[in-house]
């Protein structure tokens, strides 16, 4: 089921209250998905891609299962991030979502219930079979694409917004950065100009949803 699931019985429940997970909960995963280029432009990328989810109730929970929708939101973020520097770079971006998240302690038992709720999950019939070590967490955090894609595209307002915020944060130092004679912000690179097989590689990729690119 596209966009992860509900918790049903937590969300009826009002002796369950609203939590939300932070941006510092998930600092060491953050290092590891966001170190991709020199002066690591990509934590800041990845700190204001969580505050658009914030501001789009994607980050918050009331139980368990929910908590885990968060972090697989969040490690969504770290695919697109890292799925755009290779198109934008041609440098091959393994999503090594089950690595990311060894500093979490994540439940096997919790990641096979949530795998057993998804109708589009085959099951896995071997007896060493570890949900944790194959790819039932690309599969699980996968769910999430289009809903994520969704916030980030309604938090710019259109594409054209959206492909130059990713573009700025992978080709600057700094896209914040003002020089002391000027006022406004001065890019070092033009997100549209020249047209590039790569900028337009990657505004294309933008433009069709982000689907996976490998």
């Amino acid at each position: 089921m596209k966009g992860g699931h509900h918790n049903s019985e937590s969300n009826n429940n009002p002796s369950c209250p609203l939590k939300q997970l932070i941006w510092e909960e998930m600092h060491d995963v953050a290092e590891e998905m966001f170190s991709v280029l020199m002066h690591k432009p990509g934590l800041h990328w990845g700190k204001e891609a969580w505050a658009i989810l914030e501001k789009a109730g994607l980050t918050r929970y009331t139980g368990e299962f929910e908590r885990y929708d968060c972090i697989f939101r969040f490690l969504m973020l770290g695919g697109l991030y890292r799925e755009f520097c290779d198109i934008a770079f041609d440098s091959y971006e393994y999503l090594d979502y089950d690595i990311w998240v060894e500093s979490l302690d994540l439940d096997p038992k919790v990641i096979l219930t949530l795998l057993k709720r998804n109708p589009d999950w085959k099951p896995v019939k071997e007896e060493s079979w570890d949900p944790l070590e194959d790819n039932s967490l690309d599969f699980l955090v996968e769910q999430h694409r289009d809903e994520v894609y969704k916030a980030l595209l309604a938090g710019f307002g259109n594409v054209n917004l959206l492909y130059a915020w990713f573009w700025n944060w992978t080709h600057t130092p700094d896209p914040s950065f003002v020089h002391e004679d000027e006022e406004e912000t001065n890019p070092v690179d033009d997100p549209f100009w020249p047209e590039t097989i790569d900028r337009m590689q990657a505004f294309e990729w933008i433009s069709e949803g982000c689907p996976r690119y490998r």
